[in-house]
């Protein structure tokens, strides 16, 4: 599993556009979880889900993530990292005024 983190403090069109080159501009094999939402089970179930039933290399962007999220994804990649070996994150932090970020 990979994890690549998303500087917001750029203009949102410069993100876009270098999210939309790491996908190779192919939006179809995406999940987007909202990470403030979800256990740190939940995540698990979601991403070993969503990573089984994907015949490409899968990638999911998890939004609004804190401190608390970045260490359930490290947990995760420790104790799951062949059956998620494919998979790529996207993080987007949580915005500190606490609104909800969207992609």
């Amino acid at each position: 599993m990979h994890v690549k983190q998303i500087d917001v403090s750029r203009p949102l069109d410069e993100v876009l556009a270098e999210l939309k080159t790491s996908l190779d501009g192919n939006l179809r094999d995406r999940l987007e979880l909202d990470a403030r939402r979800l256990t740190y089970m939940g995540l698990l179930h979601r991403l070993v889900n969503f990573a089984g039933s994907e015949a490409n290399a899968p990638t999911v962007l998890l939004v609004n993530c804190t401190d608390i999220t970045l260490k359930q994804l490290r947990r995760i990649r420790r104790n799951q990292g062949k059956a998620l070996e494919y998979l790529t994150v996207y993080t987007i932090p949580a915005l500190s005024d606490g609104s909800e970020v969207s992609a």
